[in-house]
Order: C-alpha cells, then sequence, then structure tokens
C-alpha cells in the first residue's frame, strides 16, 4: 500500500499550447529570414539597373576655362556631397552594391555639359558637353561615366 495521499507526480507529455507556440516561433523565424532575403534580392536588383556601363566622362581642370563658376551653377547636396550643373535634370539614389551591403550615392544626369563634384575624399569637375552621365561616390570618391540609363529624359 502507498502513501500518496492524493499527491501525483504530473504527466511529463508537452501540452499542445507548448508545442503551438514552438510552431509559431518556427514559422515566424522563416518568415522573417525570407522577408530578409527578399530585401537584399531588391536591393541588389536595383543597385543592378543603377549600375551604368559606359566611357569615363572627361575630367577638367576647373569651371572657369567654360565661363561658369561652381556658385553660378544648379547646385545641391545629395549624402555630404556638392553637385553642380549646368543644364539639365538630375535623379538621385542611394544604392546597395556588393551584394547589397555597401551604400553608395549614385546620381544620374540627363544633359549636364558641366558637372563639379565636391565628394567627401575628393573633387572632380567633368565636361560631358550635353550627353547623360552618372556619377558614383565610392569610398568617398566621384566616379563619373557618360550614359544615365532609363528613365532620366
Amino acid at each position: 500500500m502507498t502513501r500518496d495521499y492524493g499527491v501525483r507526480k504530473p504527466h511529463r507529455a508537452l501540452p499542445i499550447d507548448h508545442l503551438m507556440a514552438g510552431l509559431l516561433g518556427v514559422l515566424l523565424l522563416v518568415g522573417i529570414v525570407g522577408w530578409c532575403w527578399e530585401q537584399q534580392l531588391a536591393a541588389i536588383r536595383t543597385a543592378q539597373a543603377w549600375t551604368i556601363k559606359g566611357p569615363p566622362c572627361p575630367v577638367v581642370s576647373g569651371t572657369a576655362q567654360f565661363g561658369y563658376a561652381p556658385q553660378a551653377m544648379d547646385t545641391f547636396q545629395f549624402v555630404k556631397t556638392r553637385f553642380s550643373r549646368v543644364y539639365g535634370y538630375v535623379k538621385c539614389m542611394v544604392i546597395f552594391d556588393r551584394g547589397g551591403w555597401t551604400a553608395v550615392p549614385v546620381c544620374r544626369f540627363n544633359s549636364p555639359m558641366l558637372l563639379d563634384v565636391a565628394a567627401p575624399a575628393g573633387h572632380a569637375t567633368y565636361f560631358t558637353q550635353m550627353h547623360p552621365a552618372t556619377i558614383r561616390i565610392v569610398q568617398g570618391r566621384p566616379n563619373c561615366v557618360l550614359g544615365a540609363g532609363p528613365g532620366i529624359d
């Protein structure tokens, strides 16, 4: 005869609520990983669309030889960089390059003629004539190629 006085050890099987919470946690984790993966792929697609392959822009020594001072040109700031242009429209965006991990400011110009760019680690003046141009600021230095891709007419 046992003397348990009505006290019994609880059954050790996992209750259904613990199983449901674990399943919900796994599903939530899978959803978050899937969302992050999609964001990474979207950043890579955007970077590819904004990366223009073309000949380098002609570099000149300054704007004075063309009769323009940077103060008289149409000037704007974008991500710690000053851009000055003579003509045209511009569209800027920060893309994520190198697999979607490195932030790179990019500006597309439709017909700037003359571009003066003062970036955190460098300054450059480009004579694009009336050709479209794309400027990327990579590691604080401006990099210009002729061509702007679709969407900047």
